[in-house]
């Protein structure tokens, strides 16, 4: 997976295998940017249950939060909100942090505006 000028091998595994209050799990992957390795991880847990409204509507979601650091001892975390059966984080909020000053140093939010998902039938 690219992502703004890195290469992600594999692709980070946010979303959790069983959708269960409590489940814990880890993520581990090279990222490569400019000619540059670098391991990280995630260690990710699914945290809530919460209400959740959007533009597109409200949702009964799934909290899942997610803390990482890397080989330049920047903390990451990782916050996004799932409904089970749509293949897409309803909301997500990343941060990144500078490891001398604790300063957040990025963060983005992305949110769900708007949605169709189609029913898929056998011929």
């Amino acid at each position: 997976i690219e992502w703004q000028g890195s290469v992600f091998e594999p692709r980070l595994q946010d979303g959790p295998a069983v959708v269960q209050l409590g489940v814990r799990w880890a993520s581990r992957f090279v990222r490569t940017r400019d000619g540059t390795r670098q391991d990280a991880y995630y260690d990710l847990r699914v945290a809530a249950r919460e209400r959740l409204a959007l533009p597109c509507g409200e949702f009964e979601t799934f909290r899942i939060e997610g803390e990482s650091f890397d080989q330049r001892g920047r903390r990451r975390t990782l916050v996004h909100w799932i409904v089970p059966g749509v293949n897409y984080s309803l909301r997500s909020d990343s941060t990144m942090y500078d490891p001398r000053s604790l300063r957040m140093t990025y963060a983005e939010r992305r949110e769900m505006v708007s949605c169709r998902q189609m029913r898929w039938s056998q011929a």
